[in-house]
């Protein structure tokens, strides 16, 4: 998925002034990573510090 790294490396700074602060992550069992890394970047484009939990994450 080419288009996919090219969008990693295209990754938004982190704002300077953030409005909010989100953490994002996957519930085990969906290893479905795109959607999340869609999400964040918007988010981090809207002005939102992101945090990432990575993937397969336990609800706990």
């Amino acid at each position: 998925m080419s288009w996919l790294k090219a969008m990693r490396e295209k990754e938004p700074l982190d704002p300077a002034n953030p409005i909010g602060t989100v953490v994002i992550g996957s519930l085990h069992p969906d290893m479905m990573d795109t959607a999340k890394h869609m999400v964040r970047r918007s988010l981090k484009l809207a002005q939102f510090n992101t945090f990432d939990v990575g993937r397969s994450v336990s609800p706990e």
